[in-house]
């Protein structure tokens, strides 16, 4: 629980909010400040924010490098999208700063380079680069599957 006596910190505030929400919804960057910026006429000065020069949080997980090629793939993906030099396996896509929009760009490069639709349900339940390849990789195999049992079974008439 978040204590209103002691001084504020962004380790507290995650727990607190992962304790209430649900992961996709914490926020994976925190900025703390004495009181908002704000400009001569009384409005919130969204440009001393931008320069503001606190380092923001992003929780801190050790880096796992993809072993196979899916995941190396998505892996890849994943970093382009987020703006990213690199993403490990169990970092999860959220806190890195990933929102259903980027979600779906993810989800639609799969889709190109892999020929499967990677659902945007799936990155809610299992946000990690590792979780997503394993998904990518069922679904590459159900559809190679699919396509041998569906080429048995077709007949091929003259007409």
């Amino acid at each position: 629980m978040l204590e209103l006596d002691q001084p504020l910190s962004i380790d507290g505030l995650q727990s607190f909010l992962r304790a209430i929400l649900p992961d996709y919804m914490v926020p994976s960057h925190f900025l703390i400040l004495g009181r908002l910026p704000l400009t001569p006429n009384g409005k919130v000065d969204h440009q001393a924010l931008l320069a503001a020069n606190q380092p923001l949080s992003v929780s801190e997980v050790a880096f796992f490098a993809p072993r196979t090629d899916v995941e190396q793939t998505l892996s890849h993906i994943v970093a382009q999208v987020l703006g990213r030099e690199q993403v490990g396996l169990d970092e999860n896509f959220f806190r890195l700063g990933g929102h259903s929009l980027l979600a779906a760009q993810v989800a639609a490069r799969v889709r190109e380079i892999f020929g499967v639709a990677l659902e945007l349900r799936s990155f809610l339940e299992t946000p990690t680069v590792a979780n997503l390849a394993r998904q990518v990789e069922v679904l590459v195999k159900t559809r190679k599957t699919g396509q041998d049992t569906q080429s048995e079974g077709r007949e091929e008439i003259e007409l």
